[in-house]
């Protein structure tokens, strides 16, 4: 026999926000992969303390265009998220199908315009000190843009294929929530790269 203080047949079976332990999972990702974004910035900042010249024999990303652009479309893509986020935490189908589908769509166009970001440098990664860590630093952000659009890419085959419960619409209201933290890392990290070694 259940003691009624152990009965938890009457509590739901989704949360949002700080209620929901997959929340809390992505907060413990993101804080671990802030501290990994921490090192690629602490050792950029390291090579311009221990470089005579920086970046070396004045290379630079030799356009502003691309990063800035992006920088732009991050910024932007701010609106469709939180119409997202908020969609999913009335429940909302319909509407969550629209803004994630306008979601998809502003990390395809940060994931082309990377494309053309990462053909317009004019250094590799194997070039020196600085081309390897501009490469790290863009790769890996890339890397968590990619794995942020495909995931959104699989929400929004499953809005529209499939009826939605609960449990989707806290997954995502979380995905919303990890796409704030590929913004945040974007706008520091486009700093760095863009501006930093225009204004030594």
């Amino acid at each position: 026999m259940i003691s009624r203080n152990m009965d938890v047949s009457g509590l739901p079976d989704h949360a949002f926000s700080h209620h929901s332990l997959t929340w809390w999972g992505v907060l413990g990702f993101i804080v671990v992969e802030s501290t990994f974004f921490g090192v690629l910035v602490a050792t950029y900042l390291y090579g311009i303390g221990r470089a005579a010249e920086w970046p070396p024999a004045g290379v630079a990303p030799p356009t502003l265009l691309w990063g800035t652009l992006n920088a732009g479309i991050m910024v932007l893509s701010c609106w469709p998220n939180l119409r997202y986020k908020r969609a999913a935490e009335r429940m909302d189908g319909p509407a969550c199908r629209r803004w994630l589908l306008v979601a998809v769509g502003f990390g395809a166009a940060f994931l082309a315009i990377r494309a053309l970001e990462i053909t317009a440098l004019d250094i590799r990664w194997d070039d020196h000190f600085y081309g390897s860590i501009v490469w790290a630093i863009l790769g890996f952000h890339t890397l968590h843009i990619v794995a942020d659009f495909t995931e959104c890419v699989v929400l929004a085959f499953i809005a529209w294929t499939k009826p939605l419960s609960p449990h989707h619409f806290a997954d995502f209201s979380d995905d919303a929530v990890y796409w704030y933290f590929v913004i945040a890392m974007w706008l520091p990290l486009y700093g760095l790269i863009y501006l930093v070694p225009r204004a030594l």
